[in-house]
């Protein structure tokens, strides 16, 4: 599957501090530029559209980013636990050794995205839309995952464990090189899905049924 990266301006801006915040609140959002260590916690980026940046090490817990736009966006060690990012569209995104326990992605749009070494537990990503999104070495336990659409979406050592993926189609996902014990759904959602023998007989178990 081939997934686009995202394109970072060459010659990036640094504003910090200050400076940072008054650019954010006159353009309403963020270009072609370079973010570390910055903290966003409780911040209202409402609607705020951001684009070419890369932020490194900052904070973005209890945060409002509903219906923010993210487009060639590189997010790196960066805390986004509790943050409301419900309908926000992320577009060429990374998120490496990111936390997001918590964060209310209800409704967002991800396309072009990868996401690795990270926590997402308890997130909630009900009624969100996936297309050609990398999941990899990364933690959505007890995470919603319910209503949502997955397409051409990948998964590798991915901890699912206790997520729910009610009412969300699991066709022709592979979920072999993830942890998947104690997910929650009614079982029509697995039709189709790729497991492992020991991971059929777990499903069974949701099913009804009595393997011997």
């Amino acid at each position: 599957m081939e997934i686009l990266k995202p394109v970072l301006a060459q010659n990036p801006d640094m504003p910090a501090g200050e400076a940072l915040f008054a650019a954010l609140q006159e353009e309403e959002g963020l270009s072609c530029s370079n973010v570390e260590g910055e903290n966003f916690c409780s911040a209202n980026f409402e609607n705020y559209d951001f684009q070419k940046v890369a932020f490194t090490a900052c904070r973005f817990a209890g945060a409002t980013l509903q219906k923010a736009g993210f487009t060639d966006i590189q997010f790196k060690n960066c805390d986004f636990s509790g943050a409301n990012m419900e309908d926000a569209g992320f577009t060429r995104c990374t998120f490496t050794g990111c936390k997001g326990v918590g964060t209310n992605f209800g409704g967002a749009v991800f396309a072009h995205v990868v996401v690795s070494e990270s926590n997402f537990s308890y997130a909630n990503f009900t009624a969100s839309r996936f297309r050609q999104v990398f999941l990899k070495d990364s933690t959505f336990s007890f995470a919603s995952i319910a209503g949502a659409v997955l397409r051409k979406t990948e998964f590798a050592e991915v901890d699912f464990t206790a997520a729910s993926f009610h009412l969300t189609p699991l066709n022709g996902l592979d979920l072999r090189r993830c942890e998947t014990g104690g997910i929650a759904l009614a079982g029509e959602e697995l039709k189709g899905a790729i497991v492992t023998p020991a991971q059929a007989v777990e499903f069974a178990a949701i099913l009804g049924l009595v393997v011997k």
